[in-house]
């Protein structure tokens, strides 16, 4: 033990120099795992396993804002998307537009769609209205494991 000690007075500077090198790698490989750790993970993980078999076309989506807007002449605008596990749709309707029927367009997204795709997908719909009116915007949220979907209105 006292040789140990006396080789690293000997060696005193070099020592702490190699001590703060190991503690300064130490450091940087714990920020670079707090920051960059997640890079090249997939940024949904394994929740997106089977979506290429339910994974609806640009063309089908496409389709179903056209017979949505089709099937309700209150809509002005329409857009669909996926994003992840969930079809999101932006609709916005004319000013006459009631809520109770907003409500049944939001009902009438998953119409088009198959058991598998509806199995499958989140549905999210936002309905706006094009000028400020009471009870829009309309949210409606229908989980793959729900039945029905579930709607959040502003009530002011």
């Amino acid at each position: 033990m006292k040789k140990v000690a006396k080789e690293l007075k000997k060696y005193k500077y070099t020592t702490i120099v190699v001590v703060l090198f190991l503690i300064m790698i130490g450091l940087a490989y714990f920020c670079y795992t707090m920051f960059f750790g997640a890079i090249g993970v997939p940024q949904y993980g394994n929740r997106l396993d089977g979506r290429e078999e339910v994974m609806p076309s640009k063309d089908s989506l496409d389709n179903a804002c056209n017979e949505l807007q089709k099937q309700y002449q209150d809509i002005t605008e329409i857009t669909a998307k996926v994003n992840g596990n969930i079809i999101d749709y932006i609709i916005k309707v004319n000013k006459d537009t009631s809520t109770k029927t907003a409500k049944e367009m939001i009902k009438n997204v998953t119409k088009i769609y198959t058991k598998d795709q509806i199995s499958y997908f989140d549905f999210q719909v936002f309905v706006d209205c094009e000028e400020e009116k009471s009870g829009f915007p309309i949210i409606g949220y229908k989980s793959k494991k729900a039945t029905d979907f579930s709607f959040v209105e502003n009530k002011d």
